[in-house]
């Protein structure tokens, strides 16, 4: 399968490294499909081949629905203020997905 045919999905996309590396993709030639959440934006001007799609990794239905048709997934999102949360969301993050 030729890059230019292929979608990839970035969780983390409004981050810092995620937000470069959606650049990056679109300027290959990948189709971008960038999981943010709410109305959170990379900051970039309206592509084709850019997708905003709202998520939450908390909730693996619009994990699952965010995986849709898509060819490759670069996971970066993750809790980046380990110091600002609660025992309870940290326990969450930790050991529901292992």
């Amino acid at each position: 399968m030729e890059k230019f045919s292929q979608t990839v999905l970035v969780t983390g996309a409004s981050g810092f490294i995620g937000s470069h590396v959606c650049r990056h993709l679109i300027t290959s030639g990948y189709r971008v499909r960038a999981l943010v959440r709410g109305s959170q934006s990379l900051g970039l001007d309206s592509h084709a081949s850019l997708e905003y799609l709202s998520g939450d990794l908390q909730k693996p239905a619009s994990l699952i629905a965010a995986c849709d048709s898509v060819d490759i997934v670069v996971h970066l999102a993750g809790i980046a203020h380990a110091n600002n949360i609660s025992e309870k969301t940290l326990f969450r993050y930790k050991y529901r997905w292992h």
